[in-house]
């Protein structure tokens, strides 16, 4: 069974859809160390401040917390863009996360990301904040 401890640890390649799939049909809520974003949003590099200033994460972007049969959407590949970007230009020092790429088939391209965020060995400041994780929301001071 994948957990996201497991897909967390397990090296890129092993990063495979079947994975993915088995992650979010456990049903897994978000917690300190898992989101799921139906697609880019501006809080995506919040979220990845917050993880990297406590125990790191997954944040699974292509996935829809709404409860339907089928909760993985994809997003289009330039959502890759917009998460390194926005990493970029709101954290301090710029830095962005892992991102694996999972193409979902029979699809216009569409794919789930699977965002590794390391903790970080010093605070990730987002706009001059260092945001903490708290609950399965991400709390600023």
């Amino acid at each position: 069974m994948t957990s996201a401890a497991s897909l967390f640890a397990c090296r890129p390649a092993d990063v495979t859809l079947e994975r993915v799939r088995e992650l979010v049909a456990i049903g897994q809520p978000e917690s300190l160390t898992l989101e799921h974003k139906e697609k880019y949003t501006p809080k995506i590099p919040t979220s990845v401040a917050a993880m990297a200033n406590s125990y790191g994460g997954l944040i699974l972007v292509g996935v829809t917390e709404r409860s339907v049969d089928d909760r993985i959407i994809g997003v289009p590949e330039d959502a890759i863009v917009q998460i390194v970007s926005g990493c970029h230009q709101r954290l301090e020092p710029p830095w962005e996360p892992e991102i694996i790429p999972v193409p979902l088939p029979e699809t216009d391209g569409r794919m789930i990301l699977v965002v590794r965020v390391d903790p970080a060995k010093a605070l990730a400041r987002f706009w001059s904040k260092a945001p903490p994780r708290s609950g399965c929301m991400d709390a600023t001071p």
